[in-house]
């Protein structure tokens, strides 16, 4: 947390009667505009399942999304997920917010849209409402009309959730700057599991059968995240054309992420503008349960994003031992500490030259400080280290 952070105000404490048996578990009911894969999403998932005071909590999901990733996965893990779908049905969905939250000791809203909703939950004076701002980019060319709307009037009820948790000190000073007034607040970064994104998940065999892709005999550079204008493939396309023209040795660009598939015709085009081909220079592969292993085994992660928050996908790639290059979006340079020199975003030809200077080093990448871009995640975002900052928020010091 920033020095001039408030402290989270008081919270709700995890009761043992006497006699050492558990009183009823404090419910604690997270709301949030989807479950799909992405940064938001997946901390919401690990503070459920691996939060040291929310394992002791009884966790209900609201979702305003359906069948997306997380929802099997959260309730294989024992906790009930409701699907609403304020659209087609909202009177429905109302209902089932409030007969979630009418016995709630506390509520944490995942995104703008649900911490509009979680307002209503404060006419209940006992339970705790705090909100997770997951965002950065705040202009009004870069977000849907509504969303836009709704971030002010977000910023005009700042005063009403008990605390507020933002993703990074970027998002903090540009939510603050439109009128954001939190009566408690502080950072809290997306965090990693160390354990599952590790070197040791490289497996060339593992991508070969997955891709057709021998690192053997060609580089490979990643990319992960939702097909959104937002995340700029465009950009990215282009960069990559440059760098498979001049660099030496062959390369293959490998994209992840919901809706980077060769279904969607508007990406397909954008890899043909670049001169570049469907299958052969540029793999669409869509939404990866085994990023872990595919960015372990691959040469260079780029994050090619106009804006973020906090990069979480970055992050999983500096954990999984992956070279960097990344555009200076959100605190990618404070993140890193100088091991990585952001380019500009949006800008092609500087991204290229950044990526021919990363596929072709002999040295590692090391921060100012000698360490190494896993050593930083480990030592400050490992997901223990981060998961008591969101539980700070949500129940309180």
């Amino acid at each position: 947390m920033k020095n001039n952070d408030r402290r989270w105000r008081a919270g709700l404490e995890l009761q043992m009667p006497p006699g050492g048996e558990e009183e009823r578990p404090m419910k604690v009911v997270h709301l949030i505009n989807g479950l799909g894969m992405g940064g938001a999403e997946t901390m919401l998932f690990n503070i459920v399942t691996q939060g040291e005071k929310s394992r002791k909590a009884e966790n209900v999901v609201v979702t305003l999304g359906q069948g997306d990733y997380f929802v099997e996965r959260l309730r294989r893990n024992g906790h009930s997920v409701y699907e609403l779908q304020p659209k087609s049905a909202p009177v429905s969905a109302l209902k089932t917010l409030a007969k979630v939250t009418r016995d709630a000791d506390a509520v944490c809203s995942w995104s703008y849209h649900t911490n509009i909703l979680s307002l209503f939950t404060k006419l209940r004076r006992a339970t705790r409402l705090s909100w997770i701002i997951n965002h950065a980019d705040l202009a009004w060319k870069t977000n849907k009309p509504l969303t836009w709307l709704i971030m002010r009037l977000c910023a005009a009820a700042s005063r009403v959730p008990d605390a507020i948790a933002f993703n990074g000190e970027a998002s903090q000073e540009k939510h603050l700057g439109i009128g954001f007034r939190p009566r408690a607040q502080g950072i809290a970064p997306t965090g990693c599991d160390t354990e599952v994104y590790t070197p040791q998940a490289r497996s060339p065999e593992y991508l070969k059968e997955q891709t057709g892709v021998d690192v053997a005999e060609q580089k490979t550079v990643i990319s992960a995240g939702r097909w959104d204008p937002i995340k700029d493939h465009r950009t990215l396309l282009r960069a990559f054309a440059t760098v498979r023209r001049e660099l030496e040795s062959p390369v293959v660009a490998l994209l992840c992420g919901p809706n980077v598939t060769a279904d969607n015709e508007l990406l397909v085009d954008e890899v043909e503008t670049a001169g570049l081909e469907v299958g052969r220079d540029v793999l669409l592969l869509g939404p990866r349960d085994d990023l872990a292993q595919l960015m372990a085994t691959s040469d260079l992660f780029v994050l090619h994003s106009k804006a973020e928050a906090f990069p979480n996908v970055m992050i999983q790639a500096m954990a999984a031992g992956t070279r960097v290059a990344s555009t200076d979006v959100g605190v990618v340079a404070q993140l890193t500490n100088g091991a990585v020199t952001p380019v500009p975003p949006g800008d092609a030809e500087q991204l290229a030259q950044e990526m021919l200077r990363q596929l072709s080093a002999t040295q590692p990448q090391l921060d100012r400080e000698g360490k190494t871009l896993r050593e930083i995640v480990v030592e400050g975002y490992s997901l223990h280290s981060v998961s008591a900052r969101y539980e700070a928020a949500i129940f309180g010091e």
